[in-house]
């Protein structure tokens, strides 16, 4: 009770997270050498969520007596009288060292509104594969102790690039989106501390509403946001898959069938393999569209594929892992929750994809598979109430209350903390699949 009193009153949320690991140069969140990009600070962004004790454990140095100084003008009477730290000065903060586009991102442009923005700085980073993701350094001490860097999500298309209205080419990240991902990731976080504790999310500090809009795009005209996160490395896999038996495959595998157990699931159609026959024609389906087989042994691997799969597509298992990630000790965090979603059955094949078999198909499990795992109905979630879409449709209406001053930031805090809440995850099973 004195949580949901202390979420309300504040408009933070208590989610927990992993402690480490905190990075302190660039170079051991991408080995590659990168080189700075120029970002241009939003003036109208706001704080929609925050977790400040992951904020305030990552950057000590960010929140000491200097602090209080530099943004004393924003501390409230009851924090001052109480000596402690004030979420409304914090806010301030993230917003100093976080609300920032690319500068390709601020040019006019047909997918966003304009944005009001301040003088371009030179403080980006963005290693391969991040997309529209930027690392940005914060200042601190080379002395002392936690991160001295933050990840951004919804920042904004490269250098000369130009946003375009396709999948995953505008550059931004609709807030409707991000507070279904904050949400997902935070269910997932209960599940994994019931089941496998040693499976953890990456934390996210905040979601800022940037206060322009998305224009027309997947979701139509709506408000942007961006999701800023703990700063990581990554393994890579998901642009390129692992090879078989690789400990990503055996951790993509072990995850997606526990949270099977409560109807949660990694898997879409738009991540999917299928096979069809067309005349003489062996034809591979996937979400790049579909190709001839050609003869020999990939066509005989093909027969076999048709054959079992009966004209169902399977389903990859997708979840996208930090590069401390381990099999050997179930060692794994993960980021990027935009594919989560609940059913209430499943019914198509399961599969994990990898670079070195044929049609990149690992391990794959038939719904008659011993290992294939079905909700079960003591402990799984209400999939009409928990499915993407719902979820989704009800972030959207938040982001928009909260974009037009129908909401503020303490309703949205404890709208989230409510509805994970109601997701009752059960404290006794405790065991996963044995896929050793």
């Amino acid at each position: 009770m004195e949580e949901a009193r202390t979420i309300k009153r504040h408009g933070g949320v208590i989610r927990p997270f992993p402690v480490g690991p905190l990075y302190r140069e660039l170079s051991a969140i991408c080995s590659q050498p990168l080189v700075p990009e120029d970002v241009v600070p939003v003036k109208t962004a706001k704080v929609v969520l925050a977790n400040y004790k992951a904020l305030i454990h990552d950057f000590p140095d960010a929140f000491s007596t200097e602090f209080r100084l530099d943004y004393s003008e924003y501390f409230c009477d009851r924090c001052i009288s109480q000596d402690r730290l004030c979420e409304k000065a914090i806010d301030q903060w993230i917003v100093a060292n976080a609300a920032f586009v690319s500068a390709s991102q601020a040019c006019p442009n047909d997918v966003n509104t304009a944005i009001d923005h301040g003088e371009s700085i030179e403080c980006g980073y963005r290693p391969p594969h991040y997309g529209r993701a930027l690392i940005i350094p914060v200042g601190g001490s080379l002395s002392s102790e936690g991160a001295l860097f933050l990840d951004i999500k919804g920042a904004g298309v490269a250098p000369n690039v130009v946003p375009r209205q396709d999948v995953h080419s505008n550059g931004l990240e609709y807030l409707g989106v991000a507070l279904a991902d904050f949400f997902y990731g935070w269910l997932l976080d209960r599940i994994f501390s019931r089941m496998a504790p040693t499976y953890q999310t990456v934390p996210v500090y905040a979601i800022l509403d940037l206060g322009f809009q998305i224009v027309d795009g997947a979701y139509g005209t709506a408000p942007a946001g961006l999701h800023v996160r703990r700063a990581h490395n990554r393994l890579g896999y998901g642009v390129r898959p692992p090879i078989s038996g690789d400990g990503a495959e055996r951790l993509a595998l072990h995850m997606e069938l526990i949270l099977r157990r409560y109807g949660v699931t990694s898997t879409t159609s738009a991540y999917s393999i299928g096979f069809a026959k067309c005349g003489n024609d062996a034809i591979e389906m996937r979400g790049r569209g579909p190709r001839i087989v050609p003869a020999g042994p990939k066509r005989i691997r093909f027969d076999k594929l048709y054959a079992k799969l009966g004209g169902k597509r399977a389903l990859f298992a997708n979840f996208q892992l930090t590069g401390d990630s381990r099999w050997e000790d179930r060692q794994a965090q993960l980021f990027d929750f935009g594919h989560i979603g609940v059913r209430q059955r499943f019914t198509e094949p399961l599969a994990t994809k990898v670079l070195d078999a044929f049609f990149e198909i690992g391990r794959l499990l038939m719904p008659n598979d011993q290992y294939y795992v079905q909700p079960d109905p003591r402990i799984s979630l209400d999939h009409e109430l928990f499915n993407r879409r719902t979820v989704t449709a009800i972030a959207f209406q938040y982001a928009y209350d909260y974009a037009t001053g129908r909401a503020t930031q303490r309703d949205l805090a404890f709208i989230m903390y409510r509805a994970i809440r109601r997701a009752k995850i059960h404290p006794t099973f405790r065991s996963g699949p044995d896929l050793s």
